[in-house]
């Protein structure tokens, strides 16, 4: 219940720093006074004296000195720590409404444990390299001098066409491929595409520039491949309705990474309440590995230009990689 009222005052909140930050008016706009006719309610003078103190303290003190990015900064902190004691006291109820089950034996606690952190840590990189090349995909491609002439908009689209292109006819092919195939080997073959399309940005040559965006999209394609197979292996380990989520457009579609765990879980026979908490947790860090890569892709752009976050990203990429190839068991 103190949960369900948190969520209730979290708006709310966020409303009353927004309503009470000097905000500047353009010059040309001149507030609109109430005219004599139309009735203007007048605050009680001992409840204004009341408030004044409150009021000050916000506009004068708290908020006053603020830059938009400052009070940007100060609310996303609020609203995080708030998200963040939602989720550990969401946490504490389900282990608390857990207590009655027997409890799982050390061997598949810690069979858990592996399979989850084997997981995260290439999920997490490989989602890190992906976000770090968004903030800066039209800007690197605008910067391009291109026998001598500036790339211009359409040309960005076009590059974008042929990304989104490639997707859409390699997409419904490498589906069935990384099924037959196997999930080790798409995860592999997706940070080989990707960081081929990373490198590609270094180049001021047309075709170049077209073959990676033409391998990048099928490197999407073999992230975003997957979701009829995992749909299947969720529905058979726990109900087609639970299954169907992943392929009904609600939610993200699984990657190849997601449908490597799903069928690693089944293969293990894993208690299936293990498969959520790992997926929830996936996502929660994903979240914070967005918000860290565009501060990072930020910072690497400011110093060598919009082609640094693409190079970082093939870092990301290769450690992800090695993991899969360390670790991880090869399964269809």
């Amino acid at each position: 219940m103190a949960i369900q009222r948190l969520l209730l005052l979290l708006p709310v909140a966020g409303a009353a720093f927004v309503a009470a930050s000097p905000l500047p008016r353009p010059a040309s706009v001149r507030p609109v006074l109430p005219r004599a006719s139309v009735p203007v309610a007048v605050v009680p003078p001992p409840l204004a004296a009341a408030l004044t103190p409150a009021v000050s303290t916000l506009r004068g003190g708290l908020l006053a000195a603020r830059a938009p990015e400052s009070l940007f900064n100060l609310l996303f902190l609020g609203l995080s720590g708030a998200c963040a004691a939602l989720v550990v006291g969401t946490r504490a109820q389900q282990q608390s409404g857990d207590s009655d089950t027997p409890a799982e034996k050390p061997e598949m606690v810690k069979a858990v444990s592996a399979l989850k952190w084997r997981f995260l840590a290439v999920f997490w990189l490989y989602k890190m390299a992906d976000w770090l090349q968004g903030p800066y995909f039209y800007d690197v491609y605008a910067s391009k001098i291109i026998n001598g002439v500036q790339v211009n908009s359409e040309g960005v689209a076009r590059l974008f066409l042929m990304g989104f292109g490639s997707t859409a006819v390699f997409g419904a092919a490498i589906g069935g491929l990384v099924d037959s195939a196997g999930r080790k080997r798409g995860s592999l073959a997706f940070a080989l595409m990707y960081t081929l399309s990373a490198l590609s940005t270094r180049a001021s040559t047309l075709p170049l520039l077209l073959g990676g965006r033409l391998v990048g999209g099928i490197g999407t394609s073999l992230l975003f491949s997957v979701r009829r197979r995992a749909a299947q292996f969720v529905g058979a380990q726990f109900g087609a309705q639970f299954g169907a989520q992943f392929s009904d457009g609600r939610s993200p579609p699984p990657q190849a990474p997601e449908a490597w765990l799903v069928s690693e879980h089944t293969r293990r026979a894993l208690p299936p309440a293990a498969l959520s908490q790992i997926f929830g947790l996936a996502y929660f860090g994903d979240s914070l590995v967005a918000i860290g890569a565009g501060q990072l892709a930020g910072a690497v752009a400011s110093k060598r230009g919009p082609v640094a976050p693409f190079e970082l990203s093939t870092l990301f990429l290769a450690a992800g990689a090695a993991i899969v190839a360390a670790t991880w068991g090869e399964n269809f």
